[in-house]
């Protein structure tokens, strides 16, 4: 290869890589002005990033990296990880199709609440457990539901209804996946662990050497209580356990003595 040759090659070759960024880039940069394209762009630039001519261009790639998605959009990766876009505020059609996993679920609590034909009611659900992560808000569960049969109506602050519904309001199911959810229709209702910290903060005068670890719900004759647990950090820090008991924090606020035995079942 003579020199002209590789002249004429180096600017060939420059030229190609200057085209690709810049074609990456608009590619990319488009999905801001269009939702539809975010997914094909995002694509597009990642199969291209994998190219050993865009690691030539660190800063363009550091830039295009740390784009945000479209407000309403969130973007995730399917096992193959091939780039795609689930919306937050989704249609009916789109919760059956991007949130498949969440409209099953919708459809476990339509069935339990007779709504079964009802696509709105699913699809709040839906909604409801993309923005906090459970299927109903704090004082907005049920009063109650039906037995499948249809024969047993399950009231809220019931095993039964816990049993259905994921829930933690009777005090004995604390691993259950919405055990920290609240509802002001339950009687004698456990405080939740931000509430149970203020009201033992507040019995111990703000004690600057004490820690707290929750221990979770149960009940008693006068209703449910958390536990908490109490430990000196002085005592800790000189190589101890630290443990100074136990205390029973209630939802009006009443603070007493618990041991280990308080503890709820697992």
């Amino acid at each position: 290869m003579n020199k002209r040759t590789f002249q004429l090659i180096s600017i060939i070759f420059i030229v190609v890589v200057g085209v690709m960024g810049i074609i990456t880039y608009q590619k990319y940069t488009n999905y801001k002005s269009s939702k539809n394209e975010y997914a094909t762009a995002k694509q597009a630039f990642d199969t291209a990033n994998i190219h050993s001519t865009i690691k030539l261009l660190p800063t363009l790639r550091d830039k295009l990296s740390k784009m945000d998605a479209p407000e309403g959009i969130v973007f995730k990766t399917d096992p193959m990880g091939k780039p795609f876009i689930v919306h937050t505020n989704p249609t009916v059609e789109q919760a059956k199709k991007e949130w498949s996993d969440y409209w099953l679920e919708a459809e476990y609590y339509a069935e339990a609440l007779k709504k079964e034909s009802d696509d709105n009611f699913k699809l709040e659900r839906v909604k409801t457990l993309i923005a906090i992560g459970r299927p109903f808000k704090d004082n907005e569960w049920p009063e109650g539901i039906e037995s499948p049969d249809g024969m047993m109506y399950r009231e809220i602050g019931t095993g039964g209804y816990d049993g259905d519904m994921k829930t933690n309001f009777a005090g004995l199911t604390s691993d259950a996946e919405y055990a920290e959810a609240q509802d002001d229709k339950v009687k004698n209702q456990a405080p939740s662990k931000e509430e149970s910290l203020k009201f033992v903060k507040e019995h111990d005068k703000n004690n600057p050497d004490l820690a707290y670890n929750d221990f979770g719900v149960n009940s008693d004759s006068k209703g449910q209580f958390r536990l908490v647990k109490v430990s000196s950090k002085e005592w800790q820090e000189q190589g101890g356990t630290g443990s100074l008991g136990f205390l029973k924090v209630y939802g009006d606020g009443t603070v007493e003595d618990g041991t280990a035995e308080d503890m709820p079942e697992q």
